[in-house]
């Protein structure tokens, strides 16, 4: 390192410490870039994966138990208009948990998922079959026997699939803790590698700029003393400074005028 300093001019010098100095501010800035992209694709992971199925499941399950309320205010409801109207609102509850199973479908599903929406989905059917059945008796009249019957055969896979549906938000909450965790672990660790780097283009530079310094600033001590030796008459003064820059050319040329 010494050697190859010696070699170079002031100006190299100065040039070689800005390009250290340079290529460090790229390194910390392109590492920079790498580790927000990176965080940018955890969080997107995180809010597509887990947090938009976990809204759908939360979804379903409201207008899961809105439905079986809705039910039961059919089963008790004196006004048929009224009724109706409930009914009504099932079939726009139904259409609304059928567009978030959709786009539920329509996410990166884990294998859980993958396992336990078909299983969900047939349970959905078969209890729609018991409802229809449970609220066209209640329509009719039956109001007793419409309740029994919603009771013995739907509710338990109502249950069962809610079941599912919570199992399913569970665990996108628990990967997403989970996630959650490895970014901040992530993050962490991206400071640290910033910390170093430019601890480490820090350090470089300054030493850097010690060596030029130092080699600089004794170069110029030993001509001020052979100058002042010159001065003084002392007319076999050699002027010993080594390198190939503007020190080394200076010390060489008045080497030569105290020769001559």
């Amino acid at each position: 390192m010494v050697f190859v300093l010696g070699v170079l001019s002031v100006r190299a010098k100065l040039s070689l410490v800005l390009s250290v100095l340079v290529l460090s501010l790229l390194a910390v800035s392109s590492i920079s870039y790498l580790e927000l992209k990176e965080a940018n694709s955890r969080v997107r992971e995180l809010y597509e994966d887990l947090m938009i199925p976990s809204n759908l499941a939360l979804n379903v399950l409201v207008h899961s138990r809105a439905m079986q309320k809705d039910l039961f205010q059919i089963i008790l409801e004196d006004d048929p208009r009224a009724a109706e109207e409930l009914a009504k609102e099932v079939v726009r509850r139904r259409e609304e948990v059928d567009r978030s199973f959709k786009a539920w479908e329509e996410t990166n599903l884990y294998d859980i998922e993958k396992e336990l929406i078909p299983q969900a989905k047939r349970l959905l059917r078969s209890y729609r079959v018991f409802y229809d059945e449970a609220m066209a008796m209640a329509k009719g009249g039956m109001r007793e026997q419409a309740f029994k019957f919603f009771k013995e055969n739907a509710l338990p896979l109502n249950e069962e699939f809610n079941s599912i549906v919570r199992k399913l938000n569970d665990f996108h909450e628990e990967e997403g803790r989970r996630l959650a965790k490895r970014n901040e672990e992530a993050a962490r660790a991206a400071t640290r590698k910033l910390l170093v780097v430019s601890s480490l283009s820090v350090l470089l530079g300054l030493i850097l700029g010690w060596l030029i310094s130092s080699g600089v600033a004794s170069s110029l001590s030993r001509l001020r003393e052979g100058v002042l030796r010159f001065a003084e008459g002392d007319l076999s003064v050699e002027f010993e400074v080594e390198g190939r820059d503007e020190m080394a050319s200076m010390a060489r040329a008045l080497s030569e005028m105290a020769s001559n």
